[in-house]
């Protein structure tokens, strides 16, 4: 018997059992272990864990409003904004501009964590407190001596 012929029903109950902040690796892993299975894409979406500054520009670009028509035929954008809950940027090099303009695409977030780095400047972080409505239930900021 074969992985791949698993409902996906059963891969998001496996994967509600996961820790969050191990949500995303784990769904891509499981991706990648098993390629024709059918995982459910919000998983990957729920917490976004961003590790290096490249990332930032490219998940703009994933979720930016410009409709971006998926394989299976829905606008990537709206579905995928919506899924996410929590984001994390772990590394101290980032554009402030570019995290500010993605933020601003995610007003639905619950969960912020943030390292602040030298690039960023008292405005930004204004930005951050004054930008969108937030329905934030956690923030975390960590400033870099």
């Amino acid at each position: 018997m074969s992985l791949a012929i698993l409902p996906s029903e059963l891969y998001s109950e496996i994967l509600s059992h996961v820790p969050l902040p191990y949500l995303q690796l784990a769904t891509l892993s499981l991706s990648r272990a098993i390629p024709l299975s059918p995982l459910p894409l919000r998983p990957l979406f729920q917490h976004i864990n961003i590790a290096r500054p490249q990332q930032v520009p490219q998940l703009y670009r994933r979720l930016h409003p410009a409709p971006a028509i998926s394989k299976r035929g829905y606008e990537c954008a709206d579905n995928e904004r919506s899924w996410i809950n929590s984001l994390t940027l772990a590394t101290w090099q980032v554009d402030p501009d570019a995290l500010m303009n993605l933020l601003d695409l995610l007003p639905q977030l619950e969960c912020l964590s943030l390292k602040i780095g030298t690039s960023f400047s008292p405005e930004h972080l204004q930005e951050i407190f004054l930008g969108p409505d937030f329905s934030l239930s956690q923030l975390s900021l960590r400033f870099r001596p």
